[in-house]
């Protein structure tokens, strides 16, 4: 009965220090962790009660198995007379008083282990609140951390946003640039093909220009010469030399 008595108290809400635990505020395998910690503690007292419970029981057993058979023999030998059944019922008082004794004390064994594994488990718990209230507080700080490394890479990605959008745009501006630049350089080859025909054809016109101006210098060089060797006159032929030097010159 009273180890009936001590499994019922351990659901008791008073002996618990009106502690609530709130399991749905941590992740699932700090739950677990923590359910499987708190059950093997309940089983493990459940084991030590049921032991203490067996043994009381044993204790009992034995205590009226021994009055059983103190009280046979006791009655077995009624018949050897008073003095000596005086001499037995003292034996038989002495060994009540020393039955209830033992009795009293076994059972004093089993309350004081009761009590023992109580506060076993009441420490027990204090332990396993603690850590759960650790677990708490490491939950806590990883949330915080957590939430700044959220922050940290919502900003970063902001940045890598504004990063892409501006190498799009960039991106764009350069193949506006080089669009512009293939439609300048083809307008710059073709040019380049106007400009080589037209110093072709002006060499060309050139070239027939010294031709025309050699053949009216080689002329006119003949015309002087033959003027000279024809010119009788001093003065005359003096001016047909300076022209010739002139002449020569260019």
């Amino acid at each position: 009965m009273q180890g009936a008595n001590l499994q019922n108290n351990l659901y008791n809400p008073d002996r618990m220090n009106n502690k609530q635990v709130v399991i749905n505020d941590i992740p699932k395998q700090v739950n677990v962790i923590t359910q499987k910690n708190f059950v093997h503690g309940l089983q493990n007292a459940r084991s030590i009660l049921s032991d203490l419970e067996r043994s009381i029981q044993k204790s009992h057993s034995y205590e009226r198995r021994l009055l059983k058979c103190r009280s046979q023999h006791s009655h077995s030998h009624s018949e050897d007379g008073s003095r000596d059944g005086g001499v037995e019922r003292e034996k038989e008082s002495c060994a009540r008083t020393e039955t209830a004794n033992a009795s009293r004390s076994q059972v004093d064994v089993g309350e004081s282990w009761s009590t023992m594994s109580i506060v076993c488990l009441q420490y027990q718990y204090e332990e396993l609140s603690k850590r759960y209230e650790a677990l708490l507080r490491a939950y806590d700080e990883r949330c915080s951390a957590l939430s700044a490394r959220d922050e940290a890479l919502q900003r970063l990605r902001q940045r890598v946003e504004a990063a892409q959008a501006h190498c799009a745009s960039a991106n764009k501006a350069l193949l506006t640039v080089g669009e512009k630049y293939l439609k300048l350089r083809r307008r710059g080859h073709a040019q380049r093909a106007i400009y080589r025909e037209q110093i072709k054809y002006l060499q060309e016109a050139l070239r027939g220009m010294l031709r025309v101006a050699s053949g009216a210098r080689l002329e006119l060089d003949a015309e002087l010469a033959r003027k000279m060797a024809a010119e009788r006159d001093a003065t005359q032929a003096v001016l047909l030399a300076e022209v010739c030097e002139y002449s020569l010159c260019y």
